[in-house]
């Protein structure tokens, strides 16, 4: 009887033993989870763009210039940049994507004339480290005009996401990386392709394939290729005021690279004032699984991913199919063997 109840003690004991290793291991798994984070950082315009007209647009932009003379800092057209934290990273990467130069921005706009192509078109660009963010990040936070959206996910996710940022600040012809090039008619999975500021911080959502389109956050336009001049189409110039009174962006019967070039954006600033609205709504108006946080003493919204599923057949690096005239121009000045794959029709 005593070598029963000893044998029935010990058994508990195991079991006891157990349950607490189970209950550590799935804790640590959970934490594991939880320390895999992408986060999202949008600044928005001091005054928002109207992305209604070619007229709106600029007269909007030129708004922004006027508010600009009493700001220290502004962001012209509002920023993104991400931050992503794993214990698979020896370091976060905390980064963004900008242009080198504005004198370049403003010579190409009045001297060169090239109109609304100043939107699409190719410059030198650079990657924005830790220390000019974070002064960048601390500024704003201090005008209330930055917010995040942030999520957990797994590490599979985190690992497409490492192989996507190796590739983009790595070189790929001896002497240039893809973070050297700056335009907001990239996507910079594609190969080769640099990015705007805003495609760079959304393709880290895209990669992890957690990027949800939300109409708010994209802004959608045909340029007129009228409106388009410089080295991009037959060093033309165009008159501020063509722009001016344009009120209507090219219509999609049209032929593309003929009659107009697509462009399309994340807008900073919209997407700001979407994580502000989804604060603001109650949680059975919310987008669903996302939830209000405050990090930084910055306002976000945060939503689990962790289960979403990937697929390991998709590359992270992709093949563009169809060109336009800002890739072209893109290819012709740097030099670039222009892909097989891309439509040259």
């Amino acid at each position: 009887m005593k070598v029963a109840k000893l044998y029935i003690v010990l058994c508990l004991i195991l079991t006891f033993l157990n349950l607490i290793a189970y209950a550590q291991s799935t804790g640590s798994a959970n934490k594991e989870n939880q320390d895999n984070e992408l986060t999202i950082f949008v600044i928005r315009s001091v005054l928002p763009l109207d992305w209604e007209s070619p007229s709106s647009l600029y007269k909007s932009y030129r708004k922004e210039i006027s508010a600009k003379l009493w700001r220290k800092q502004k962001s012209m057209l509002g920023h993104t940049f991400v931050l992503l934290r794993s214990p698979l990273l020896t370091d976060s990467i905390f980064a963004g994507m900008t242009y080198v130069s504005k004198e370049v921005q403003k010579k190409l706009f009045m001297k060169e004339k090239i109109g609304l192509g100043i939107l699409g078109i190719c410059m030198e660009g650079r990657l924005q480290p830790h220390e000019e963010l974070t002064k960048k990040m601390n500024y704003y936070a201090s005008k209330n005009e930055v917010a995040f959206i942030r999520y957990s996910i797994s590490p599979k996710a985190v690992l497409r996401i490492i192989e996507f940022y190796n590739s983009y600040i790595s070189s790929f012809n001896g002497k240039q990386a893809k973070c050297d090039f700056y335009g907001g008619a990239f996507w910079p999975r594609y190969d080769y392709e640099g990015s705007g500021c805003s495609a760079f911080g959304f393709s880290f959502l895209d990669v992890a394939q957690i990027l949800e389109e939300f109409p708010e956050w994209k802004k959608s336009v045909n340029i007129p290729m009228e409106l388009i001049g410089g080295e991009l189409n037959n060093n033309n110039k165009i008159k501020i005021r063509d722009i001016k009174k344009t009120n209507s962006w090219a219509r999609v019967d049209g032929s593309p690279k003929e009659d107009y070039v697509p462009f399309a954006v994340y807008d900073p600033s919209a997407v700001f004032y979407w994580i502000k609205m989804q604060r603001e709504l109650p949680d059975s108006m919310r987008e669903k699984g996302y939830m209000p946080v405050i990090d930084y003493g910055i306002p976000g919204i945060f939503a689990d991913r962790v289960n979403a599923k990937i697929d390991g057949n998709e590359p992270v690096i992709l093949h563009r199919e169809e060109d336009n005239i800002f890739i072209r121009y893109f290819y012709k000045k740097t030099g670039i063997r222009l892909s097989e794959d891309i439509s040259t029709k």
